[in-house]
């Protein structure tokens, strides 16, 4: 064997383990490029199940608000009406 046949087989064996442990990696990757996507969208669902409750509250609160003058304001009156 010459010099140049043992570089041939030394840089094949290096490029075909350089290939696979390329392959895996990809492979990897896209893995976790799904699971990161994944999370990204229950993230989203989660961000507007949150806006759609803080909507609510909010579309609540008015009322609530003014029930509670209203209540305030009878008991004034029924305060001034025992006095």
């Amino acid at each position: 064997m010459t010099a140049e046949e043992i570089l041939v087989i030394f840089l094949s064996t290096f490029l075909a383990i350089f290939l696979l442990l390329s392959i895996i990696a990809l492979v990897s990757i896209i893995k976790l490029v799904k699971k990161l996507r994944q999370i990204a969208d229950n993230a989203q669902v989660v961000s507007e199940s949150v806006a759609g409750a803080a909507q609510a509250f909010r579309n609540a609160a008015t009322p609530v608000a003014y029930g509670k003058a209203f209540a305030n304001l009878m008991n004034m009156f029924n305060r001034n009406k025992r006095s």
